[in-house]
């Protein structure tokens, strides 16, 4: 539920940016009561803003940060741990659901969220690249030679929309770099044209 969510994330992560905001407002520091003091005339747009500015900077310093409005702008189309816990096989909380429940936000918060998303994304496949578990996918093996590791790893799988599927795992060894004479051949063109 909503009151668990925002329990969790005011008392774990931003425990003090709650007991911060929780003073302001008992001590009239409020951003409605600084609205409240603007209408009645007890004080000026200058200077309500100064305040408020400091309510923020205060919030900010507190633990306030773009990961916790995300959260709470997330729960509010739906996106939760519960619910990405709770995707079931005939309906997995994936990138195709994650992307439709984006749209239920305002412009501008899809736009925020979905950049963070994109980056977090590059990040990944970036890092999985870099160790080299990037998966992808099924391609075409060009080069100088290509040549099989070791024998094929069959591997089976049974069920009702695949009742005997086969999938076979070839490890093999690519050079994808010039032969010698391939090298020797290009050198004397350049050397050659000098």
């Amino acid at each position: 539920t909503f009151r668990s969510m925002m329990y969790h994330l005011l008392t774990g992560p931003c425990g003090q940016l709650a007991s911060n905001r929780v003073t302001a407002i008992k001590e009239g520091r409020s951003v409605s009561s600084y609205f409240e003091s603007l209408a009645d005339g007890s004080e000026d747009k200058e200077s309500v803003k100064e305040k408020i500015d400091d309510e923020i900077k205060s919030a900010l310093d507190a633990g306030l940060n773009f990961n916790v409005l995300c959260n709470i702008w997330l729960y509010d189309v739906g996106v939760s741990q519960d619910a990405l816990n709770q995707g079931n096989s005939r309906s997995p909380f994936g990138v195709a659901k994650f992307l439709n429940r984006l749209l239920g936000m305002n412009l501008k918060r899809q736009n925020l969220v979905f950049d963070l998303f994109v980056k977090t994304l590059d990040a990944e496949i970036r890092s999985a690249k870099n160790s080299g578990t990037y998966d992808v996918g099924i391609k075409t093996t060009k080069g100088q030679s290509v040549t099989f590791i070791t024998k094929p790893q069959s591997f089976s799988f049974r069920g009702l929309t695949a009742p005997n599927e086969t999938v076979e795992l070839y490890a093999i060894q690519q050079d994808r770099g010039l032969s010698p004479e391939k090298m020797m051949e290009l050198y004397n063109e350049v050397k050659d044209t000098d």
